[in-house]
């Protein structure tokens, strides 16, 4: 106990509490009074806000890194300079933007615009190359009836894209490559059937159904099996011979994700068979690997 006091009570040489010491609610109101009266004796200090948003405004460009890229005059870096010669002209909901895009931010250079307009007046500044072809982000959403929002968020959010990419998107992956068991190291093998083990036993648990599964028998009689239905070796899984019973070693069998999708409770086992046979040769003349 008279370690911890100790402990309270220490600083280091620069005034600082040591780690491990806790604030009191005391020193925490004294601290942030003294933080207070040293911010309002600040020459840039500004007591009474009145348009929080025109003050955000002056912000942008006197502290963020864009704001600072583009500048603004001389006279504009004091706030009440700046909240005087454009406060006549505010509206609210309005944006405030430049005149001239190549010259920093001033009295003779800003307007206030309706959000609709701001942004057609920034999409027609922006030209995109696409096929030796140049064009403003508007023109290409409408020759391609593609969204302008879209063109818009992928052009300033996305810098790695390609012109067709902004314009069109990223192409999506439709089909994923599966791997047989047999192609897999024998861990990975092994963590796939603990991984189906624990969902079979859940499900046939929710049931109350039996379960008589473990991981090595699934590898040697489901896994590293064909299916049953069309003799594919890719992404082969159980299927249960009477869906009205749990999965148990004499009620399923292997099966690959399709025809599992295809039965469903569609099917019977023995409908699934004549059925597994005409999907085989529509995948064969797909030239789809595995069968």
């Amino acid at each position: 106990m008279l370690y911890l006091k100790t402990l309270e009570s220490m600083r280091n040489q620069k005034g600082q509490f040591v780690k491990g010491r806790k604030e009191t609610t005391a020193e925490k109101e004294k601290r942030i009074k003294k933080f207070t009266e040293s911010w309002v004796k600040r020459k840039d200090f500004i007591r009474d806000i009145k348009h929080p948003k025109i003050y955000n405004c002056w912000r942008s460009f006197m502290f963020t890194l864009k704001g600072k890229t583009i500048g603004c005059s001389e006279e504009w870096e004091d706030y009440r300079t700046f909240y005087n010669d454009v406060i006549d002209t505010y509206k609210d909901g309005f944006v405030f933007t430049r005149i001239n895009k190549s010259e920093p931010f001033s009295r003779n250079n800003f307007v206030w615009l309706d959000k609709e307009i701001a942004y057609n007046t920034k999409d027609n500044t922006i030209l995109l190359t696409y096929k030796n072809d140049t064009k403003t982000l508007k023109e290409w959403s409408i020759e391609y009836n593609v969204t302008l929002a879209g063109i818009r968020l992928r052009y300033h959010n996305h810098k790695d894209y390609t012109p067709e990419e902004i314009i069109f998107g990223k192409k999506k992956v439709k089909h994923r490559s599966f791997k047989s068991a047999t192609e897999l190291e024998y861990q990975k093998v092994r963590d796939k059937a603990s991984k189906m083990c624990s969902a079979y036993k859940f499900k046939d648990k929710r049931k109350r159904y039996e379960y008589d599964l473990n991981i090595e028998w699934l590898i040697k009689n489901i896994l590293y099996q064909r299916c049953i239905y069309c003799h594919s070796d890719i992404h082969v899984g159980c299927d249960r011979v009477d869906n009205n019973k749990g999965h148990t070693k004499d009620n399923v069998v292997p099966c690959c994700f399709i025809c599992n999708t295809v039965r469903g409770n569609y099917f019977t086992f023995e409908e699934m068979k004549v059925l597994g046979k005409e999907i085989s040769k529509l995948n064969e003349s797909r030239n789809i690997n595995g069968y």
